[in-house]
């Protein structure tokens, strides 16, 4: 599972729902990609956009993850060297962190098991995980 965000030409997001997610089919070719489907939304689809921030040159999104709703991201775009670029931050174990993946162990009929969490602590750059249970 991957997600994405669209940009405008100054990496501002664009449109309502600038953030989506998608699947990687790599046994069609490097470049594959196809959408969720109906029953994936719940685990791994994302809520509406919370607030969408527009600046002169990049942005922010908040937004969550259906199946983890209780832990907001904010999707920063910016411009890099030689293109848009995006990074996560969300909060791990109470810290403000780089989201780097979250694991989604499903359960039967769709259900989640837990959640593992990973990322790069901001204040020190250090590596941190969570791992989410009911």
């Amino acid at each position: 599972m991957h997600y994405g965000v669209r940009v405008d030409a100054a990496c501002r997001p664009k449109g309502k729902t600038p953030v989506y997610g998608y699947w990687r089919d790599y046994e069609d070719g490097p470049k594959a990609r196809s959408p969720l489907l109906s029953h994936e939304q719940p685990a791994y689809g994302l809520t509406r956009p919370y607030r969408i921030e527009r600046g002169e040159a990049g942005g922010k999104v908040r937004i969550g993850l259906r199946g983890f709703p209780d832990r907001k991201l904010t999707i920063e775009t910016f411009k890099g060297e030689k293109a848009c670029r995006a990074r996560a931050i969300t909060t791990i174990r109470k810290q403000p962190a780089v989201l780097s993946s979250i694991y989604v162990e499903l359960g039967f009929l769709f259900s989640i098991d837990y959640v593992l969490v990973k990322g790069v602590r901001i204040a020190d750059g250090k590596p941190i995980r969570e791992k989410v249970e009911d």
